[in-house]
């Protein structure tokens, strides 16, 4: 939601909502809640047959920019920010090959969308902290 509120603040001529279909169960919801919220943006869902979600999005924004190849493609891309080093291996894989691959692409922008995790919120909070003993200005 947090990457559509920054598509629609930069008031491009189209817009969609792109979804990857590894679970047939999980994309009906995800239709279901984004008809409930009336965001005014169509949700595209590509299916991915082996669970591949890079594939499916990359064929899918090539077929974008081959259709309109004078036009920008802008990539919106969630981008969890962690605060233990552990967790970069937990997230942002597929996130992480997808904005690799299409910034190679030409006529295509990627924005990466910052999503902080609860425990980059905690670290933040105690790099903050006064250390004790400390005066503060």
């Amino acid at each position: 939601m947090r990457a559509l509120a920054y598509a629609k603040a930069a008031r491009h001529s189209s817009l969609e909502a792109v979804a990857v279909q590894t679970d047939r169960d999980s994309s009906l919801e995800l239709q279901r809640m984004w008809g409930s919220i009336d965001s005014g943006v169509p949700l595209v869902i590509l299916d991915s047959p082996y669970r591949d979600l890079v594939g499916p999005a990359l064929e899918y924004i090539e077929s974008i920019h081959r259709a309109n190849p004078r036009e920008v493609v802008v990539v919106y891309v969630p981008e969890y920010i962690v605060g233990r080093w552990w967790e970069r291996f937990l997230h942002n894989r597929a996130t992480t090959r997808l904005r690799q691959q299409l910034l190679g692409m030409k006529g295509v922008v990627v924005a990466a969308v910052p999503w902080h995790l609860e425990s980059a919120r905690e670290a933040a909070a105690v790099e903050e902290a006064p250390v004790p003993g400390e005066q503060l200005p």
